[in-house]
């Protein structure tokens, strides 16, 4: 949760419960892949036993749950 809406998580900024967050792409064999997972209460999330990714490597995209606005966040950045 951003609090000052500067697009990293600071120290004391807590993590957001239940978003859901989406892992898509190829494995090396050329076969889709597309996992989800929900993030716990601390916003951590686990996608386990992944099978290597093609060149492009995978994507990941998260839904935000109800309550919350998507603030000053780019790809890349540690928000």
């Amino acid at each position: 949760l951003d609090r000052n809406n500067n697009g990293s998580r600071d120290p004391g900024e807590p993590g957001v419960g239940g978003a859901v967050v989406t892992l898509t792409g190829t494995d090396v064999n050329g076969g889709p892949v597309a996992f989800t997972a929900t993030t716990d209460p601390t916003g951590a999330y686990l996608f386990d036993q992944l099978p290597a990714s093609d060149t492009n490597g995978y994507t990941l995209t998260e839904t935000q749950p109800a309550g919350y606005a998507d603030g000053t966040d780019a790809a890349g950045t540690l928000g």
